[in-house]
This record gives C-alpha cells, structure tokens and sequence, in this order.
C-alpha cells in the first residue's frame, strides 16, 4: 500500500487493513505506511523478535504487525464459533484502544470472551475460569462434586449491581447483591442432588450466568457439566489401584495390601467374581465369596507375593483385576490397575 495511487483500501470487503505502531503508539511510516490510505487497525511492528531469543535482529514493519492481528482474530472465532467475517472484523475493532491524534485503533486489548459487542470495558470479573464436572448414578443423591465456589470482582470505577442465573439443577448461594468497586463476593454454585438424579443417562451441560444488572452485555458464563450413570447393582470402593515399591531380590515391597468394599445396592442377591488378566503370581486375590445379599458389603483384600515380587527384575508390572457382576452382565464391571515397582 506505499505511494500515492491507491485511493482505498482495502478493495474487496471484509479485508482488514493493518498498519503497524510503534513503541510509542506512533504511525511507522517506514512499514508500508501511506498517509493518504486509512487502516482499519494497527498493531505494534517494532522491535518483532523474529526468532527465538532475538536472534539475528529484532526487525520492523507491518509485515509482523498483520499475524498479530491474524491470531487475534482466530482467538474471536475460536471463542464465537457462530460469528462470521463481518462480525469478527466488528469485534477487533470494538476491543481497540484508540489513541488520540496518533492511532485509529491500537489492538492491545483484551477481547471480551462473552461474545458481545461492547463499547467499554467489562466491570464485573469472575474468577476461576471455568467451570465444574460432576458425576453420579441415576436415582440416587451421591452427585460429585457438588458445588464449586466462584469470586465476582467489580473491577470498574462505579458500584454495581450483579444476579446470578442458573438452571433448574443448579443453586447458587447469592441470587443477586451490589459490590462497590474493587471488591469482591464470594458465591457458591451447588447441584440440586433431587433434581440431578432425576436427569436422563448421559451427559447434561448447563451455564451459570453471572450478570452485571446495569450493563445486559456485561456478563460472564462458567458451564456446569452433569454425567449420569447407570445404575449398577455392584459397587467398589475404593476404585483407585496402588504400587507396591521393593526391590529385587529382597521380600520388601510396601504397601503389603489394599482392602476393597464390595456393596450390593440392588433388590435381589448378586452373585460376583474377581478376574486377574495376567494371573500375576506377585498378586493373591482374596478367597471369593461369590454371593451378596441387597445391602450387604464384603471386604476382599489383595496381598503381595513378596516372594514371587522378590524375583522380578528391574521393572514396572501392572495386573489388572475385574470385579464382574455375573448374576447381570449389563451391570458394570470394575477393573482396578495394581502395580508392582521393582527397583
């Protein structure tokens, strides 16, 4: 775009026209600058380090100034899936800094991530930034985890209102207040454990909307995902494995054991068994009793062979054990990772 002969610019619509700034929000007319052709947007092309650690030079132009703005706009759509090109181009010019006398539109800000077109900056700001999962099996109240607590900041210069919207599974223990600026609150979204468990199989997503009451596009979204599971009759706990750690040739591995419960929380008596996919010998299951009344729990215990340990070498082995419902084969099977670390 350097001389004179241009009269506009860009040519074709929805082209954004980068200039590049220099270190002191300045015009650099040495980078492909014509005073006669207007940008939309500039970005800083000064001082680019080019390659890793500066290294050969620190170069100059706008030719470093338009990736910045590339990748800015990628950010826009990665996070406003449903924005075309027009809307895009609205957005990095509405998140720019004018700079008066010097500069149309500067884009050093940051992009507002609630997809709305803003003409100042955000005032209320939610930390962390994102939301929770939680699990639970259809039916029952046993959700986790249950709630998940969020920091609401009025990071602008006046005192604002704020609400907060939640779907019909979901609490938060603040519906709405004020917070002067700079400070904060402290708010606690939980799951409705009745309504939860009432969700069809499958995964249930929702959003918790924090909402300054003053300004209807400043607010800010934090998603909540629900997995219901169905339900089995066979439950084990703990599910987590563990490692045993010794060391060739000697009978000290530690932990020398770890106990599982085994529940029956069905309506009919269950019977089960424990399948070692390897038949690992440094592994004892415990003897099987293979029948469970409803609401019965057992205890099955798992030893290490310190013989049988002792002459492995160097290494890591895993056993995989499988806890299996055999009165139901739909019902769930639970396989647990047991490790063995020889040093």
């Amino acid at each position: 775009i350097e001389g004179s002969v241009i009269k506009e610019y860009p040519a074709i619509p929805n082209i954004v026209s980068v200039g590049s700034a220099g270190l002191i929000n300045n015009k650099i007319q040495a980078a492909g600058y014509n005073p006669n052709v207007g940008f939309d947007i500039f970005a800083y092309g000064v001082n680019i380090c080019s390659q890793p650690n500066c290294k050969p030079r620190a170069l100059v132009g706008s030719s470093f100034s338009a990736p910045i703005i590339t990748a800015l706009s990628a950010l826009i759509w990665d996070q406003c899936e449903d924005f075309n090109s027009t809307e895009t181009i609205r957005m990095l010019k509405k998140n720019t800094l004018v700079v008066p006398n010097k500069l149309q539109g500067l884009a050093i800000s940051k992009i507002n991530h609630n997809c709305q077109f803003r003409d100042s900056p955000s005032a209320l700001a939610v930390f962390p930034e994102s939301g929770f999962t939680a699990s639970g099996i259809q039916t029952e109240q046993n959700f986790s985890p249950s709630e998940q607590c969020f920091t609401l900041k009025n990071v602008g210069a006046k005192r604002l209102a704020f609400r907060v919207d939640e779907t019909y599974w979901l609490d938060s223990s603040i519906h709405i207040a004020r917070l002067d600026p700079q400070t904060t609150a402290r708010i606690c979204v939980s799951l409705s454990q009745q309504q939860v468990s009432e969700l069809s199989l499958g995964e249930h997503k929702a959003e918790v909307v924090f909402k300054n009451a003053e300004d209807e596009t400043d607010f800010v979204k934090r998603q909540i995902t629900v997995i219901v599971k169905p339900f089995v009759s066979l439950r084990v706990k703990p599910l987590e494995g563990f490692t045993a750690v010794g060391t060739s040739g000697k009978e000290d591995f530690e932990p020398k054991e770890k106990c599982y419960t085994l529940t029956n929380k069905g309506p009919k008596p269950i019977d089960y068994d424990i399948e070692m996919k390897n038949k690992s010998k440094w592994l004892i299951a415990p003897p099987i009793n293979k029948t469970l009344n409803p609401s019965e729990t057992k205890e099955a215990c798992f030893k290490i062979n310190q013989r049988e340990a002792s002459k492995k070498g160097t290494g890591a082995y895993v056993e995989t054990v499988t806890f299996i419902n055999d009165s139901n084969p739909v019902d769930n099977q639970v396989e647990i990772d047991f490790n063995l670390l020889v040093r």
